[in-house]
């Protein structure tokens, strides 16, 4: 299996070509509730003068995006070109572009105008809904804006018991909101999956967001397996980051508010202390103004504070399991065999989190264990 590089036209998806590189010169990656990365060195000087000309009009920055497609016609990863880098000494570009969670980056949770009183006196507001759906009307909102129409497929309304206010002054960003949302208590992952259309002649993206009743999105079925030495799923072990910086017994979260009027949420346990650990306590923020809405952002920070944060770096290649058929948040089961001179024999459970890789036919996963593993 092999991965190409392809340009198009963000606004419609449409694809316009294959992009020429380097035999180095590609890389991309895809990670879980944020925006992954594409990026190209298109040796220039190696064209000829009229498909140079073609080629860097159909790479123009905002305008165009840049995907990562493998010949099975899976999109790893698509969004808006950024930055543009030419080098004389090599006639090579260094074109790089971002999911599209980094273009709502650039987008504000704002009503579309007019607006007479002014932007600062508009607010956005939606009750009685799952707060995956409440992520659906805020990049729907975006959408609705004059020249701010994307080819993004959203999902359907889910009903639920959650409401978000969010008023003109605070100028905030979509991609702030979102991530706002999934750090939440019982908060839903979010993504932009990219694919092909029906005719495969352009790019769409598929909003993707968990449910109150499962909030994590996840593939169906199976844990992916990964087995040192395995038909299945050949692997090598890279490194092991276990980081203690977060852990905490106690976490604040604080929200909109000044001095005094300052409203604050609290989750704390005793489960460290108990065991022999020192107190140590953390402080998260949100543009919350509700403690019940503060308190549950403080539960989830603790949720992920009662052990050290850890990540392994696995890699694999292409086939074991096919690049494509896996994403971001699917649940992988990796076995560790006897002997090993850092991790205990066995078999953990993990979540992926990030999958990069680039011309070669190597695919780097980042992955964390759950926390009984950690």
């Amino acid at each position: 299996m092999s991965v190409q590089i392809i340009c198009g036209e963000l606004m419609t998806g449409r694809i316009l070509a294959a992009v020429p590189t380097t035999e180095s010169g590609s890389s991309w990656s895809t990670v879980l509730n944020d925006s992954g990365d594409v990026q190209a060195t298109v040796p220039l000087r190696s064209l000829n003068p009229n498909t140079r000309e073609t080629l860097l009009s159909y790479l123009e920055p905002n305008r165009c995006f840049l995907g990562a497609v493998t010949d099975a016609g899976y999109v790893l990863e698509a969004g808006p070109i950024l930055p543009h880098g030419y080098d004389d000494a090599t006639g090579n570009l260094q074109v790089k572009a971002t999911g599209m969670h980094g273009h709502l980056d650039r987008r504000l949770a704002i009503a579309p105008p007019p607006w007479p009183s002014g932007v600062g006196r508009t607010a956005l507001s939606w009750s009685g809904l799952s707060l995956g759906t409440i992520a659906k009307r805020l990049v729907a909102t975006a959408l609705a804006h004059p020249g701010g129409s994307l080819p993004i497929v959203l999902p359907a309304d889910q009903a639920g018991t959650n409401e978000r206010t969010y008023p003109g002054y605070e100028l905030g960003y979509v991609g702030e909101r979102l991530r706002q949302l999934a750090e939440v208590e019982g908060g839903p992952d979010i993504a932009f999956q990219p694919r092909l259309t029906v005719d495969g002649l352009s790019v769409e993206w598929v909003m993707r967001t968990g449910t109150t009743a499962d909030p994590l999105l996840h593939q169906v079925g199976d844990d992916w397996r990964w087995d040192r030495g395995a038909v299945r799923g050949p692997l090598r072990l890279l490194g092991v980051d276990r980081d203690g910086s977060d852990v905490a017994s106690r976490v604040f979260s604080t929200g909109d508010g000044m001095e005094e009027d300052l409203p604050i949420g609290l989750a704390e346990t005793s489960e460290l202390t108990d065991a022999g650990y020192p107190l140590t306590e953390r402080v998260t923020s949100t543009n919350a103004t509700e403690v019940s809405r503060l308190d549950a952002h403080a539960r989830a920070g603790l949720g992920a504070s009662v052990r050290p944060w850890q990540t392994w770096a696995l890699e694999t290649d292409v086939d074991s399991p096919a690049l494509g058929t896996y994403r971001p948040g699917d649940w992988a089961s990796v076995s560790i065999p006897p002997g090993h001179i850092y991790l205990r024999e066995g078999t953990y459970r993990t979540r992926i989190l990030e999958i990069s890789g680039d011309k070669s036919r190597k695919v780097s996963l980042k992955l964390a264990p759950t926390m009984e593993g950690r």
